[in-house]
């Protein structure tokens, strides 16, 4: 079977068409996989891109893409020829690698591939011409939706719609292509049972429809009638504005993925002190204080590695500088001995003391200091008692007097000055409507 061979063993008994053929066959194939990873997949992987690289280069050293020609130039089949490098971009993706350095030298074959998809693409002007002559709005709006967020856009609203609109974008192409390969479908189905001359290619034909019932590329040997034309020439435009849209989508993951892969490759050259290393500093620091006299006192207070072997507990930090057990920093003492070690102790209890309490704030005094507290402080109303007692008792004799005082000329003169005061109010509600006066209220 053609398809099982490497490519290197049937290469020169397959034409370009056949070539072309099995590769784009093979390449649906594998990005249809479910485990792009079994081993088995990876190896049909290799031998396709093995494939779609020597059909891109017959393709270009026949010249069956001319630069001359324009979309309605090139025939049915010749369209297949501008998916190759989309092919080539996916499957470099799905490609299984080994460390970030492989991952990013087929990133950058992936891009250099979808790049080129993109330069045939607008060279035959497959998504339509800018500014060409029937062009709308709603073709340029397509065509910004096809592009999506723009590579380095930080904005997120922007970033969200342009996924939105490839989001539906590629929705709408999905369902215009299924309709399509129904289409297709029947008519390949309906052309296989048609009768023969021959009763062994009757048995024979209906096994080559099922076999290319899925298949979205025209075979070297179907013929470019109006029937065929009308639907696999719709379909193959379609995948390809289905591969842009991916082409867009795919460049700016590549762009994001590379700068996360270079820079940890970058971080990745940066040497680290091993075990040895710290051995090695270790030494070099007990000779530079014994030749400042200082001895292991200062030298070794402040080094875990030190500090634990001499509390008795083990080690604090392995020979690669792993913690082994738990530590608490505390401040240093000048003081030694006992009085060092009592002293770190309740500062231990005091750290801990306030990290292991209670979630809500304790008081700190009783109703009664407070309330003194605050009579010291002057915040506290004196009153209640006799005192107030007779305040009250006083106000209320004031004011049996006033109406005793009522039958005397000030009394006739008080009641008067009130009953002119009430007139007067009355005259001027009559005259004046409710808020006229409120300057707050206007309008």
């Amino acid at each position: 079977m053609a398809t099982a061979q490497p490519p290197a063993a049937a290469e020169g008994d397959l034409t370009l068409g056949q070539l072309l053929t099995r590769a784009l066959r093979s390449a649906d194939r594998i990005l249809q996989a479910p485990a792009p990873n079994d081993p088995k997949l990876q190896s049909d992987l290799a031998n396709t891109l093995a494939d779609l690289d020597l059909s891109s280069k017959l393709i270009d050293h026949l010249g069956v893409l001319s630069p001359n020609d324009s979309l309605d130039d090139l025939s049915t089949r010749n369209l297949r020829c501008l998916v190759v490098p989309a092919l080539q971009a996916q499957l470099a993706l799905a490609v299984r690698t080994r460390g970030g350095q492989e991952r990013l030298e087929w990133l950058h074959r992936a891009r250099d591939h979808w790049t080129r998809f993109l330069d045939l693409v607008d060279r035959y002007a497959v998504l339509g011409a800018p500014g060409a002559p029937g062009d709308d709005d709603a073709a340029d709006e397509r065509r910004k939706a096809l592009q999506g967020p723009r590579i380095g856009d930080t904005d997120p609203a922007r970033r969200r719609a342009g996924k939105i609109a490839q989001f539906k974008m590629e929705r709408d192409i999905k369902r215009t292509l299924d309709e399509l390969r129904a289409r297709r479908r029947t008519r390949r189905v309906r052309g296989s049972t048609a009768p023969t001359a021959a009763s062994s290619s009757t048995s024979a034909a209906p096994a080559a429809a099922a076999a290319d019932v899925d298949d979205d590329y025209p075979s070297s040997s179907d013929d470019e009638d109006d029937a065929t034309a009308s639907v696999a020439r719709p379909l193959l435009l379609n995948l390809l504005t289905l591969h842009a849209l991916r082409a867009h989508a795919d460049l700016d993951s590549i762009a994001h993925e590379s700068d996360l892969l270079e820079h940890g490759l970058k971080l990745s050259e940066i040497p680290s002190p091993g075990p040895h290393a710290a051995a090695s500093g270790a030494r070099t620091d007990g000779r530079a204080s014994q030749r400042d006299g200082d001895g292991d006192g200062d030298a070794d207070r402040w080094r875990l590695d030190s500090v634990g072997d001499k509390a008795g507990g083990g080690p604090m930090l392995s020979p690669g500088g792993k913690v082994l057990r738990p530590f608490t920093i505390l401040p240093s003492s000048s003081n030694g001995g006992a009085s060092s070690s009592s002293g770190q102790l309740s500062t231990r209890l005091r750290l801990q003391s306030e990290v292991f309490r209670e979630s809500w704030r304790l008081p700190t005094m009783t109703i009664d200091e407070y309330l003194e507290q605050e009579e010291q402080a002057g915040r506290v109303l004196q009153g209640g008692g006799e005192r107030t007692t007779d305040e009250v008792e006083q106000a209320r004799r004031d004011e049996r007097a006033d109406d005793e005082e009522d039958d005397t000329r000030e009394g006739y003169e008080r009641v008067e000055r009130g009953l002119r005061k009430a007139r007067e109010w009355d005259d001027y509600r009559d005259e004046h409507r409710k808020g006229e006066g409120n300057m707050h209220n206007r309008g």
